[in-house]
């Protein structure tokens, strides 16, 4: 046998098409069956209005603005509290199901919105400030050995003896270690190889050797242009460029070790991935201005004339050789105003 349990509770009433609400009743007419549930809104002027229980779901019952939602229209109590006791009396599961569901909604936007805005942060504000105090906390030769693994590949696959006559390669670093000798005291190892796969280019491994490409050697017309590009390489050893970038993605690919402050693990995570990103390494924008500008101050100090380096990058350009110091048409002129300001 059925029975119905029929209760009341006083309003106001949201026809949907504007802002004004009446003064209603909200009668419940639930029998044994939920689905049976009839919502009867009872108008001033005794017209009724009847809705289903497919029809009506809560906006929110946990606080004094709940309101029940009927298709296009709105039902508001004049005591929240009692339309959430209501619920709870008549177990009309239906109201706390869509709750549920709203709340849940709710909560995965905001876990959503906040692992974004935590990778956000990671990528693009914290790990390039913590990474020179990372990189300055591991031991300096830490990527020695993934140095020469890294160099030993290109060996192995891209890099063939320099077409270069020996005495002008040696001429060309004895001018360098000359004019600045505190190049020389850095250890550096300058070499020349031929690698046509890879074009004209210079590139700076975190142990110090630099490799400087033959077709790299056919755009340099004198010793300076060699020595302004060798100085911004050896700012990339110097700055420890290289360890940073491998930090960095150390960190985007083992955050957890950080989260956990163990270093050590940090540092293994480094030296397994280190080989493979130092043969595909490109610095970021900031980094190769960074060597622009080291270069450019170290000319000066020792009386040449920095242009040159911007003389070089624009050689590079028009080669259309290089994409690593060059990353737009405008960097090259852009390092005349630099000259003006160092």
């Amino acid at each position: 046998m059925k029975t119905e349990q029929d209760h009341s509770i006083s309003g106001y009433f949201y026809n949907g098409s504007s802002s004004a609400r009446q003064k209603v009743v909200l009668r419940i007419v639930q029998k044994t069956s939920l689905s049976d549930a009839l919502f009867i809104i009872e108008h001033e002027d005794l017209t009724t209005q009847s809705f289903q229980s497919h029809e009506v779901s809560a906006q929110d019952l946990s606080g004094a603005d709940s309101s029940l939602q009927m298709g296009p229209f709105e039902f508001e109590p004049l005591d929240g509290q009692a339309l959430r006791q209501l619920s709870d009396n008549l177990d009309l599961r239906l109201f706390k199901r869509s709750y549920l569901f709203k709340s849940l909604f709710i909560g995965l936007c905001v876990t959503a919105a906040a692992v974004f805005c935590f990778f956000y942060l990671l990528i693009f504000i914290v790990t390039p400030a913590i990474t020179p105090t990372i990189a300055n906390m591991l031991p300096e030769d830490i990527l020695d050995k993934p140095s020469e693994v890294s160099f030993k590949q290109l060996e192995r696959y891209y890099f063939k003896p320099s077409t270069v006559f020996i005495g002008r390669q040696q001429h060309y670093i004895d001018t360098f270690y000359k004019t600045y000798p505190e190049a020389k005291q850095a250890n550096l190892k300058i070499l020349f190889r031929s690698a046509d796969k890879i074009g004209a280019n210079a590139m700076a491994f975190p142990n110090g050797v630099i490799v400087v490409t033959d077709d790299f050697m056919e755009l340099v017309a004198s010793p300076d242009e060699l020595n302004a590009v060798l100085l911004h390489e050896w700012a990339h050893v110097k700055h420890q460029h290289a360890l940073q970038q491998v930090i960095q993605h150390s960190i985007f690919a083992a955050g957890f070790f950080m989260v956990a402050g163990d270093l050590e693990l940090l540092t293994d995570s480094i030296l397994d991935i280190a080989p493979a990103l130092l043969v595909s390494m490109q610095f970021s924008r900031s980094m190769e201005q960074d060597a622009d500008n080291f270069a450019i101050k170290t000319m000066k100090e020792h009386g040449k004339d920095p242009s040159v380096l911007a003389d070089m990058l624009l050689k590079l350009h028009m080669s259309g050789l290089d994409e690593e110091h060059i990353d737009d048409e405008n960097q090259g002129l852009g390092l005349f105003s630099k000259l003006l300001e160092l």
